[in-house]
């Protein structure tokens, strides 16, 4: 996949603008993530297309992420994910989903247990998971595409070939209610996820 991304960062560097460097600052971008976050990133992206495909939503608008707003059950991510068993799934969900925030190539995400979604954030979902909102940035570089302009993400006549990498059932689907949060990942929430780790690891 890391190959992918790599070739569709080749074919969007092709132009006959001398000046147009855009290859090359995604190329570093790529390079910069792991082969669990590029993963994360071409599912993330690949559930979003599908939920919305079509739509007449703006993400380079403010208001743009808080509308395609996922909802991803854990056991869900980790099976597209195909992880063995020496790998520990909350682990690596921190670690993709921070480092996709820290790329901007997600917005906000939330990663949390059922109980604690219920309790501190009045949400009710069907198990642990994680909510998350995408970037425009993140829409640029979808799959490897960084040719395309942002609005045309949801273009129902784009075709990413969104699941061909993946094993993709149920578990991931559109969250319509507005998800307030004054941070990305809060401090709740933070604490909850590091609990639950050192629980596991006790």
């Amino acid at each position: 996949m890391a190959a992918e991304y790599f070739g569709g960062v080749l074919a969007s560097s092709r132009s006959e603008v001398p000046r147009d460097d855009r290859g090359a600052y995604f190329a570093g971008l790529v390079s910069r993530l792991t082969t669990y976050q590029i993963r994360t990133h071409f599912l993330l992206y690949s559930v979003l297309k599908t939920a919305f495909d079509g739509e007449l939503i703006e993400i380079n608008k403010p208001e743009g992420p808080g509308q395609l707003t996922m909802y991803v059950e854990r056991s869900s991510y980790s099976a597209a994910m195909e992880f063995s068993p020496k790998e520990d799934p909350l682990v690596i969900i921190l670690h993709a989903f921070f480092g996709l925030l820290k790329e901007d190539l997600i917005s906000k995400f939330i990663s949390s247990t059922k109980e604690d979604f219920a309790r501190n954030y009045q949400t009710e979902v069907e198990e642990s998971g994680i909510i998350f909102q995408p970037s425009a940035l993140g829409v640029e570089w979808a799959h490897g595409r960084g040719e395309l302009p942002v609005w045309r993400f949801l273009d129902s006549g784009v075709d990413l070939g969104c699941h061909q990498e993946f094993q993709i059932e149920s578990g991931f689907r559109r969250f319509d209610k507005r998800f307030p949060t004054s941070s990305p990942f809060s401090r709740k929430n933070a604490k909850s996820s590091e609990r639950e780790l050192a629980d596991r690891h006790k």
